[in-house]
């Protein structure tokens, strides 16, 4: 909807910033959803001129790096429909043939160019990933270094070199916040219930307002759509109507044209082109709702809605709020982002009729940790798993002294035989599926605990209960 808009009305072209994912399942989630945009037939793609926000390097294999991914899903799918896509000229990633530090400053010079010619991203994507991170600028990495922190928020537009030691490919190379800050529109997606409760604490505890309005509007509307809410305005990303808007609309938009061709001149030093640039705004609401179908391609659901809304965590305008002190690198450079400007959350579809229970018994045992969790664990992988499941392991202490807890179970059992099977990244996302309840099969009141514990779970949902029984 926002690249239609923008080129019905118009000229130039739309500058997308996509960013990659860490892990099969989330990288895959993105495929999914880059070859459901090729899909659009509506788009001109001739006007669409697509860059990397950041980039895996030293990588071992194409598919492993996020030019391979864009290119075997959304350029790929292109092709495939006969949409003439011109890569040359159109695609943007950083040349990871050189050495890190010159694949940087190269990246950075061409980028430098791009915006010269053509005017700011038009909209950038962004993933929340389980450390709180966006587009490989890693809390970590930036925390070890008071100097790493002030070039991620620096006014000048830098290509950074970042390092991870939590996923796939530790060295990376991404743009600096100043890009970010300057697009028209900011897309942040979560993959699911891990990553909102990484977006709650990155971002403050007012997005449980957002969520609870998500919430009641499925209840309310279906899984299907999500409506506009009282109390909340229209004029969001996916649904202002430029022919529609108010006087104080059309004077909260100026602003933001202005601001915008602001950021372009700090971003290139040289003054804005003739093509209008950034006019869409949104009030001085906290948050927005915005009309959207249920994301099916970012995970199968039998019924349950994914969410979009618009949240900001500051009053408009050029400065976040004196509360916000970023002298001190905050948890996720998303609450910089969004102490600044709007961003568009859009949430894993979730089931919100029904919980799926897969209660193991016998979980501490050898069987377990070699078959049945890798089992389940590759069906997580394959994405054929709900949503909205939990894998309660239970067995009993008498026979395992060393396993007490959720994190003993990981720690001395499943992480050595999981490890084998799936990426950094993957892992820690099924950990959260996980939880170990003991029981002992002779005492009803341990057994009652469990359907306690299950029904809690559950969370008045409809309970589902699938068990294994292991020898």
């Amino acid at each position: 909807a926002c690249i239609l808009r923008f080129q019905q009305t118009r000229g130039g072209n739309f500058i997308l910033g996509l960013s990659g994912s860490n892990g099969d399942v989330r990288r895959a989630r993105a495929m999914d959803t880059f070859k459901s945009l090729a899909a659009k037939q509506a788009i001109d793609w001739s006007r669409v001129v697509i860059f990397l926000v950041d980039e895996r390097f030293g990588f071992q294999h194409e598919k492993d790096c996020n030019a391979g991914l864009v290119r075997a899903s959304l350029i790929q799918a292109l092709r495939d429909g006969g949409v003439p896509f011109s890569e040359e000229h159109q695609f943007f990633a950083p040349d990871t043939g050189l050495s890190w530090e010159e694949c940087a400053k190269d990246y950075e010079k061409r980028l430098r160019e791009l915006f010269l010619r053509q005017g700011p991203p038009s909209l950038v994507t962004l993933g929340l990933a389980s450390d709180d991170s966006v587009a490989s600028l890693f809390p970590e990495w930036y925390r070890a270094s008071p100097d790493r922190w002030a070039r991620v928020t620096s006014k000048e537009f830098e290509v950074l070199t970042t390092e991870t030691s939590h996923f796939e490919v530790p060295q990376r190379v991404a743009v600096n916040l100043r890009i970010i800050r300057a697009a028209e529109n900011i897309v942040v997606y979560l993959g699911g219930k891990e990553a909102s409760e990484g977006l709650y604490r990155s971002c403050g505890s007012s997005l449980n307002e957002l969520e609870a309005k998500l919430q009641d509007a499925d209840a309310e509307l279906g899984p299907e759509v999500v409506e506009k809410i009282k109390h909340t305005t229209s004029d969001s990303l996916l649904t202002t109507s430029p022919t529609t808007e108010s006087p104080a609309r059309e004077r909260s938009a100026q602003f933001a044209g202005r601001r915008t061709m602001s950021m372009f001149e700090e971003l290139t030093g040289q003054a804005p082109p003739s093509t209008p640039l950034a006019t869409t705004s949104t009030s001085r609401g906290s948050f927005q709702l915005a009309r959207m179908r249920s994301m099916n391609a970012w995970g199968s659901t039998s019924g349950g809605g994914g969410g979009v809304g618009m949240a900001r965590q500051a009053t408009p305008g050029d400065k976040p709020s004196d509360k916000l002190d970023f002298s001190v690198p905050p948890p996720s450079p998303l609450s910089y982002v969004m102490a600044f400007c709007y961003v568009t959350v859009v949430k894993l579809a979730v089931d919100r009729k029904n919980h799926h229970s897969i209660i193991v018994f016998g979980a501490a045992g050898d069987l377990a940790k070699k078959k049945t969790l890798p089992a389940i664990f590759h069906l997580y992988l394959s994405r054929v798993l709900p949503t909205n499941v939990h894998i309660i392991c239970c067995d009993d202490l008498a026979y395992h002294s060393d396993i007490r807890n959720t994190d003993d179970l990981w720690n001395h059992r499943l992480a050595k035989y999981l490890a084998e099977e799936g990426r950094a990244a993957d892992l820690m996302d099924f950990k959260k599926h996980l939880e170990f309840v003991p029981i002992k099969l002779d005492d009803e009141e341990v057994m009652l605990h469990l359907d306690a514990r299950i029904r809690e779970l559950a969370g008045g949902l409809r309970d589902n209960r699938a068990f294994y029984l292991a020898q």
